[in-house]
């Protein structure tokens, strides 16, 4: 009845279990032989609708849309460790911004699509550390991070920096 697709996952979703327990092997067949890919053995699942379905990163549920707990754990882990970094290191931190702000903006561009402000809210408020927040700024709406400009300069000639290391070993 329904199918989504994204890069190398998909979804199939049909009120009939037994149509979805006998298209399994039609599928394999078909991957293997006209695709050349495998289905991973341990990724594939027949559960109740109501229960919701797994898919890049969010659990879809009817009427509802969750992130993932694996997703937003990948995040929360991801601060964290920038976090540490920041404690161990604080004179580091505006060679790190670039880093940062990329990283955090891209779990922000992907929960946007969700229900997740409070998440968020929590995230960039409560989770980053204080001194992250000294050289970024947050959207009032939480979907994005920007580096304030006083430290824009900084974190520019750090890149730069880099870039000319890496092309003079090529």
């Amino acid at each position: 009845q329904y199918y989504g697709r994204y890069v190398d996952d998909f979804v199939i979703v049909h009120r009939d279990k037994q149509f979805l327990v006998d298209i399994q092997e039609k599928l394999r067949r078909f991957m293997v032989e006209k695709l050349s890919l495998r289905l991973h053995p341990r990724k594939v699942y027949l559960q109740h609708y109501s229960k919701g379905v797994k898919f890049i990163g969010a659990v879809i549920k009817p009427g509802r849309v969750y992130i993932g707990n694996r997703t937003k754990g990948n995040l929360y882990a991801r601060i964290r460790g920038y976090n540490e970094e920041l404690f161990r290191q604080p004179k580091q931190a505006p060679k790190m911004l670039e880093q940062v702000a990329a990283s955090i903006n891209s779990y922000l561009g992907f929960m946007i699509h969700y229900k997740t402000f409070k998440i968020r809210r929590r995230l960039l408020t409560e989770v980053l550390a204080p001194g992250w927040r000294k050289y970024l700024e947050i959207a009032p709406d939480m979907s994005k991070v920007t580096i304030k400009p006083a430290y824009k300069p900084v974190a520019k000639a750090v890149n730069k920096l880099k870039n000319k290391k890496k092309r003079r070993k090529k």
